[in-house]
């Protein structure tokens, strides 16, 4: 298991535990989602949490003036945490892995999908129809252009993934064909 999966399992299980435990996970979910928007929107706060000249508690400091008292008390515990662990650069990581518990316990799932062109609404729709009788769940598609797929998609929830993709298809189909040139090379030895 990957570092990232490991602190993000880690963190953002223990923050959904507390808010389950306090019954705030509503306003932390709120105040999370307003977290993930202003982290992954500004390259400046990110940029200035990465810097190893600021003291943990000069990035706090910043924390404190961002969130006022307006974020939830365990939300801004955690982020003070990261900041003295160093951790800061997983946020990501840990929001999703909060968000994902907080899918389970609806009984919902995000699917990220890649498509080599922008789907249309109703394949969207199709797709996400297609995926939730498959999965007997609620899901919610995250889709992305990813113009090196050639055509098809790669559809990923949770740890499973369906490679529907061109490329994958073609990629296959190489190695079937050079399996073929190699077997039929050395059947032509054996012949000689």
């Amino acid at each position: 298991m990957a570092e990232a999966e490991i602190v993000a399992r880690r963190y953002g299980q223990a923050l959904y535990e507390l808010a389950e435990e306090k019954g705030s996970l509503d306003t932390v979910a709120a105040d999370a989602a307003e977290l993930r928007r202003a982290w992954t929107q500004s390259e400046e706060l990110r940029e200035v949490m990465a810097r190893p000249e600021i003291a943990p508690e000069g990035k706090k400091a910043i924390w404190k003036d961002l969130l006022a008292d307006s974020a939830d008390p365990d939300l801004r515990s955690l982020l003070y945490l990261l900041t003295d662990k160093n951790r800061l650069n997983f946020l990501t990581e840990i929001l999703d892995f909060f968000e994902r518990l907080l899918r389970q316990r609806s009984g919902e799932v995000m699917a990220s999908v890649r498509t080599a062109q922008p789907l249309r609404a109703e394949q969207e729709e199709e797709l996400k129809q297609s995926l939730s009788r498959m999965l007997d769940k609620k899901v919610t598609l995250q889709v992305t252009v990813d113009e090196a797929l050639l055509g098809g998609l790669v559809v990923r929830i949770e740890d499973r993934m369906f490679d529907g993709s061109l490329r994958s298809r073609l990629t296959g189909l190489t190695e079937r064909m050079q399996k073929m040139s190699i077997n039929e090379g050395w059947n032509t030895e054996e012949e000689a």
